[in-house]
């Protein structure tokens, strides 16, 4: 049987609200106007003429409580992806050092979007996003007109700042470079961290997200409407430096949560599927 949207009894014997918001919910990305393109213009008579399967109220009952089932799961799931930051707590007896003491800084590449130079991919503030791992795919490339000194390229283990923003909450955000096997230079409105003590530089990545270490940058930052970080507070800012077997002790820790954490992320999209297949069953029971 199937059933026009706007002829959709009253009567909750016969059809469950429930049941239909999950079936226009799972094909809203294929109702169309008149106009062709999904949700381009549409109306009250088209949406009226919407036509969704209408199984016996029994099954229309049971195909809720499943996709309940495994919403529950998924919204539990997204409670995880979204709360979870690698915490790192600091033992009072480790030495704190300033950041100078065991990393030096650059600031990034000045550019004129003029040039007509050679080009090199380059990594700027939008790319930062929340992200612990800089994300290096898909970078933008900018062509300057000389060729870009050795010091500018970024290499695994760097830790890049941003410098100066727009918005002060984006002050001091921080990425880790991965392994890199291409040429990437980072724009002037960044500040690269080089390790020059020999650190595991994702314990430090890890502890520049935690709440405390950001407000340190955050407040460093300077100015009215655009703040700045400097070099030079970069430089005073001061860090934790655990021996080198502890630092790798931690980190280990930390990937084994973020592996758990990203075991949720396979976790929903099963849900989603499960939901989908769902939906289709009830489609395919009335073709």
């Amino acid at each position: 049987m199937t059933l026009l949207v706007q002829r959709c009894p009253k009567d909750s014997s016969v059809v469950s609200i429930n049941y239909v918001f999950n079936v226009l919910h799972a094909i809203e990305d294929q109702i169309c106007g008149k106009a062709g393109a999904t949700f381009a213009s549409i109306n009250k008579k088209e949406i009226e003429e919407i036509r969704i399967p209408l199984p016996p109220i029994e099954v229309q009952h049971q195909i809720v409580a499943e996709i309940e089932g495994y919403q529950k799961i998924i919204d539990g799931a997204r409670q995880v992806l979204d709360n979870y930051k690698p915490h790192i707590s600091i033992d009072a007896e480790w030495p704190i050092v300033e950041l100078a003491d065991i990393a030096e800084f650059k600031n990034g590449l000045n550019y004129d979007a003029d040039a007509e130079g050679s080009k090199i991919k380059i990594f700027g503030v939008s790319h930062f996003k929340d992200c612990l791992i800089a994300p290096l795919t898909g970078l933008p490339e900018i062509q300057v007109d000389e060729v870009v000194d050795e010091s500018y390229l970024l290499a695994e283990g760097d830790i890049l700042f941003v410098r100066s923003n727009g918005n002060p909450a984006l002050v001091g955000r921080s990425v880790l470079i991965p392994e890199i096997d291409d040429r990437i230079t980072f724009s002037g409105f960044t500040i690269r961290c080089r390790f020059t003590a020999k650190v595991e530089p994702y314990f430090y990545a890890c502890l520049f997200k935690s709440t405390l270490h950001r407000e340190l940058f955050r407040d460093a930052g300077q100015g009215a409407s655009i703040r700045n970080l400097s070099q030079g507070m970069l430089k005073q800012i001061k860090v934790p430096f655990p021996d080198l077997a502890t630092q790798r002790s931690i980190v280990t820790e930390i990937e084994a949560e973020q592996a758990l954490v990203a075991a949720n992320r396979e976790l929903i999209d099963r849900m989603q599927a499960k939901v989908k297949a769902a939906i289709d069953r009830v489609w395919g029971s009335t073709s």
